[in-house]
């Protein structure tokens, strides 16, 4: 609350003055709505996503009083804003904007037929196989290895050796015990 106090004097210098008490009341004005998802070619109204609205008093606004602003168009696939605007008799603007979405729909898949024949079939013809015979006489790539006896002579002395000093050591570990 507030205290206000107005004056006024004449041009006799007589004077008067009165106080008032203002209550400031807010507006009780506002407008409620939802978003929601709906499938393409699905029917849609701006009242479908209105709930409700008051006045600066609190009494309930009728639909027609509402200016709606944006579509919807249900057969195309995306997001779509719409927004809701009343004005009160003051001037003052109240709004809700909401998104609706619009799903693709989903087709069902068509079920398999059985396959026809063909109407000029071919007959499939004779393949041919190339056979490679004998020894083509080509020399591999070198890739570094080594070929040929010599590798296999080093493996062969490596295991003779190998056996040679494995039957020492066990034949000293009799001799120990």
């Amino acid at each position: 609350d507030y205290e206000v106090t107005y004056s006024y004097t004449d041009a006799s210098g007589n004077q008067v003055s009165a106080k008032a008490t203002i209550t400031v009341v807010s507006s009780k004005a506002n407008i409620n709505g939802h978003d929601s998802t709906i499938d393409q070619g699905d029917s849609w109204t701006p009242q479908n996503n209105f709930d409700g609205g008051t006045d600066a008093e609190g009494n309930v606004i009728d639909f027609r009083e509402i200016a709606v602003e944006g579509t919807v168009d249900s057969n195309v696939p995306g997001k779509y804003k719409v927004t809701y605007s009343y004005t009160d008799q003051e001037g003052n603007v109240f709004q809700k904007t909401v998104t609706i979405t619009v799903l693709a729909k989903h087709s069902n898949p068509t079920n398999p037929t059985n396959p026809t024949n063909p109407t000029n079939p071919t007959n499939p013809t004779d393949s041919t196989q190339t056979v490679i015979s004998g020894n083509s006489g080509t020399r591999l790539p070198r890739t570094g290895e080594r070929e040929g006896i010599e590798a296999s002579l080093w493996g062969g002395l490596i295991v003779a050796i190998s056996t040679l000093l494995g039957i020492l050591g066990i034949d000293r570990k009799r001799k120990q015990n």
